[in-house]
């Protein structure tokens, strides 16, 4: 079988006419009320117990009580099921009627991640409310769903987990687009850029801006997972990501137009500094561990995490072959 960037395509649009299809049919309804969600297949019933303030059957006295504190914990399930409702279906149908990757990208990540990240931005403390819920749930759900998992099961689940590095890995990450304004519209647009790239490369264009002059590493990266062991491939696979990065952004013939592209926002650059941070890495490293322990016999292999996060920071990452990056950081700390 021969691996190439057709194949990379062909993947993609399998799945996206997959998922488009599967939204037209079972996901979306319209009547004479208008474009809806088709409660038949899209429950939102544990949404609307949250947003409930006397529900307690489903979402438990602990997690009621800790949602009735007084602050904004309340009204963030509220907020997140009217926008289902509401905005949802309509961005599901631009996605569906999308034909290309540059407006795919954007759909999703601004359109339909962006309202829900603003949301939780507006309420930090929401995260702890919501773990809180989980680890010491006391309602009847798993009386509706057994089919899909006990309470027991869930309960050793959530025995299992580190939850403090949990909540410190989302806290870290939703921070990362709630510090200065406009970083969610910054965060859009180097998503869509990237959609613009896929369309650049199957498109048969072949400059900066194109996968096209990086294709024996995506083609490395593909077939990277041939490993017998889970930790080996993993290994291989974040070998073959490092040297697939290192192709995009340090190579000083294209790096300029991809630090234009990609790292000209100071918010993008603070996202990665953080996501970077000392802090982040030792609990990015924690969660991981922690999952793969549930996952997997084998032990988790080590190093993994630091090196994929050590991709986000193209002034660390590339030092010694270009400095368009270290000096676009400079701008953003004489701003």
């Amino acid at each position: 079988m021969t691996v190439s960037l057709e194949m990379m395509e062909q993947g993609l649009r399998f799945t996206i006419n997959h998922v488009k299809a599967f939204i037209q049919d079972s996901i979306l309804t319209s009547d004479a009320d208008g474009l809806s969600l088709n409660r038949t297949t899209v429950n939102l019933e544990a949404l609307e117990a949250l947003c409930d303030p006397g529900e307690t059957f489903l979402v438990g006295r602990h997690c009621r009580k800790q949602l009735s504190k007084g602050d904004c914990s309340a009204n963030v399930p509220c907020e997140i099921l009217n926008w289902v409702k509401d905005e949802a279906p309509d961005a599901l149908l631009r996605f569906v009627a999308a034909e290309s990757y540059e407006e795919i990208y954007k759909i999703i990540f601004g359109d339909m991640f962006v309202p829900i990240w603003r949301t939780l931005c507006g309420c930090p403390d929401f995260v702890s409310s919501a773990i809180s819920c989980v680890k010491n749930y006391d309602g009847s759900l798993f009386e509706v769903i057994d089919n899909i998992m006990t309470q027991g099961e869930f309960d050793e689940i959530v025995m299992s987990l580190d939850w403090k590095s949990v909540r410190t890995v989302i806290e870290g990450v939703l921070q990362t687009g709630c510090g200065e304004e406009g970083c969610l519209e910054d965060m859009t647009l180097h998503q869509t850029r990237i959609g613009q790239v896929l369309d650049n490369t199957f498109g048969g264009q072949v400059g900066c801006l194109s996968l096209k002059r990086v294709e024996e590493e995506i083609i490395g990266l593909m077939l990277s997972l041939v490993h017998e062991g889970d930790a080996e491939n993993v290994k291989a696979y974040i070998d073959e990501c490092l040297k697939l990065w290192d192709a995009l952004m340090c190579d000083e013939r294209c790096s300029s137009e991809m630090q234009r592209t990609f790292y000209s926002s100071c918010c993008i650059k603070q996202a990665s500094q953080q996501l970077n941070s000392r802090k982040m890495r030792k609990n990015f490293t924690a969660v991981f561990e922690n999952v793969w322990s549930l996952l997997s016999e084998e032990e988790p292999p080590s190093g993994v995490v630091n090196k994929y996060l050590s991709m986000f920071d193209p002034a660390k990452f590339c030092a010694g072959k270009t400095r368009v990056y270290e000096e676009f950081n400079k701008q953003c700390k004489e701003a």
